[in-house]
């Protein structure tokens, strides 16, 4: 009768753990999609135009991918988010191609050299007599 109770504790134990593993995995994959909520809606309303923002979200969905891969999960678990690794990697390729073609070419820094403010003087500004 005791072992009885100590294996049904065990197993219950094991459910348990189970259970929050599988959480776990949810409420990462539920940021996951958020994540990409955001980046279709900042894409739909700045297409012509994308900004960082844009790119720090693919940086934040990516990580949050890689967070959920490697948290511990049953099996079943395991193998339905590895399964989302192939067409990850093609969403995220063509991501990145659709942001360098629209992102502007990146500018040298400073003033251009024929503006008038950062054009060269011929002759110092406080010239000895």
């Amino acid at each position: 009768m005791l072992f009885g109770a100590l294996r049904a504790m065990e197993l219950q134990i094991e459910a348990s753990t189970d259970l929050a593993r599988v959480a776990a995995v949810q409420r990462s994959l539920d940021r996951a999609l958020t994540i990409h909520s955001s980046i279709a809606t900042d894409s739909q309303s700045a297409a012509t135009a994308p900004g960082a923002g844009e790119q720090n979200l693919l940086n934040a969905l990516r990580a949050q991918l890689d967070f959920t891969w490697a948290l511990e999960a049953t099996a079943e678990v395991a193998s339905i988010t590895d399964s989302l690794r192939q067409p990850a990697a093609k969403y995220f390729e063509s991501a990145e191609a659709v942001t360098c073609v629209r992102t502007p070419a990146a500018r040298p820094r400073g003033r251009s050299p024929t503006s008038s403010r950062g054009a060269r003087r011929s002759k110092p500004r406080y010239a000895m007599r």
